[in-house]
């Protein structure tokens, strides 16, 4: 069985407690703009008089364009992404009825959607279930569950604590992620984006990335380790003015949470 991150949680069967506390993906700041360095040219001119330039006069010529040194990434990452949510909590677009008002499966589906959408980072079509609409509370019990992100499936597992007493009002389980994860364009475009502006008076210069399909399902990192996608980001290295100036390349990977990171 692989590990979790979830841990366990109690849940009060007569009211929803479902939720409290959700690691929501870290939003970053828009940067403040740097501002340009002005060359002011020197120029004698005199009206209607002869302009060439003396014996000792030098004409400063424009500044030569730097040597790039490695191949840019296709999309140019210029600006935030639209439809971008930092924060599912307690947004309508988590909720999902369940069949026959059971509170505690409407529970356990709310917190599948809020899980599946956090890694996808903006809406789409999903759809969350659970095997024979009910989460089987019997100590040590597994219910596999399923969500459905535009057609890519994910089964998850919730697993009741074998210490949990038969009939008792408090419920301890446990949601086992499953060994793939959500990938999506939006997501990685607008993290590197916060990444490369994050800082004040500092930022990445001609952030890119790979073209990214709109939602890939791609291998989760085990429990404490992260797993590449494959998938690289990219930025310009050096500074304005550099004779020779670097595209440094980024590792696109994902955590054991499904989250994406960047190195």
């Amino acid at each position: 069985m692989r590990g979790t991150t979830d841990g366990w949680r109690s849940r009060w069967l007569g009211r929803n407690t479902f939720g409290r506390g959700p690691g929501a993906r870290r939003a970053g700041f828009v940067a403040g703009l740097l501002a340009g360095v002005l060359l002011l040219m020197a120029g004698a001119v005199a009206c209607g008089g002869d302009t060439d330039a003396g014996p000792g006069d030098t004409a400063a010529g424009p500044t030569p364009s730097p040597t790039i040194v490695g191949t840019a990434r296709p999309v140019g990452v210029t600006g935030p992404q639209p439809g971008f949510v930092a924060s599912w909590y307690g947004r309508d677009e988590v909720e999902q009825a369940a069949p026959g008002g059971d509170a505690q499966l409407h529970r356990i589906l709310t917190d599948l959607r809020q899980k599946t959408l956090t890694m996808a980072g903006v809406m789409g079509d999903l759809t969350a279930r659970c095997e024979n609409d009910r989460i089987d509370l019997a100590p040590g019990a597994v219910t596999p569950c399923v969500t459905v992100y535009d057609g890519l499936e994910m089964a998850w597992e919730i697993i009741v604590s074998r210490d949990a007493p038969p009939g008792a009002l408090w419920v301890s389980y446990r949601i086992e992620p499953p060994p793939v994860a959500l990938l999506t364009a939006t997501n990685v475009y607008q993290l590197f984006w916060q990444v490369a502006t994050s800082v004040p008076g500092f930022h990445f210069d001609d952030p890119r990335c790979d073209e990214i399909p709109a939602a890939i399902l791609v291998g989760r990192g085990m429990a404490g380790e992260k797993a590449d996608t494959g998938y690289r980001c990219q930025y310009l290295a050096g500074a304005a003015g550099d004779p020779v100036r670097n595209r440094v390349d980024l590792r696109v990977l994902i955590d054991d949470e499904g989250a994406v990171t960047f190195e």
